[in-house]
């Protein structure tokens, strides 16, 4: 019964977008989500330009762009837990007429961890192997320097590296913070 509603949701939010109350995405990317960096991981996810103006500079002109970037990823850390997170990032960002960009971010979502090798006592005193995790709060704040290839090479595809903490609420003894690195590259939906 579960899988059935699960593919009637799905089916209602294809339909949703397929009447276009959903707007489509200016760009979408893939990354490299690395917690503490060395625990692998990926992150999918869209831009959603809210607002974008020009701005004089010495010698150049620089954009400026408000994005909305829903995204959804995960990460595994061996022997100790699995992440899942669900992450909208709010982003303010700068580009060059080089291409180069610099990009500022806040996020707020949700992140679930899946503790493996758990087990639990009965309550005729048998241990029983269990799956165990918890749900937090998750806020991140990030710093993206990128490349923006249809600037200089007219190709749709930005380069990333994107550093971040995130905060996850409520944990022992009230929080616990993780760094992550993403290392990515953006399809931008543009006319070339």
């Amino acid at each position: 019964m579960k899988y059935l509603l699960t593919l009637l949701l799905l089916g209602l939010g294809l339909n949703l977008r397929a009447q276009l109350i959903i707007p489509k995405p200016s760009a979408v990317y893939a990354s490299y989500f690395g917690e503490m960096i060395t625990h692998p991981g990926l992150k999918i996810g869209a831009n959603y330009e809210w607002k974008n103006w020009e701005k004089e500079a010495k010698k150049s002109v620089i954009v400026n762009r408000l994005n909305l970037n829903p995204s959804v990823g995960f990460f595994y850390h061996n022997k100790y837990q699995t992440g899942i997170f669900i992450l909208p990032e709010f982003t303010y960002s700068k580009t060059n007429d080089k291409g180069n960009y610099i990009e500022y971010g806040i996020g707020l979502g949700y992140l679930s961890t899946i503790i493996p090798k758990t087990f639990t006592v009965t309550d005729n005193g048998d241990i029983k192997k269990t799956i165990s995790g918890h749900h937090y709060l998750l806020t991140n704040y990030s710093i993206t320097l990128g490349k923006d290839l249809h600037v200089t090479y007219y190709r749709p595809f930005r380069i990333f590296a994107k550093p971040q903490f995130l905060l996850a609420l409520p944990n022992f003894p009230n929080a616990t913070g993780y760094f992550a690195l993403e290392l990515g590259l953006t399809y931008q939906f543009i006319d070339l």
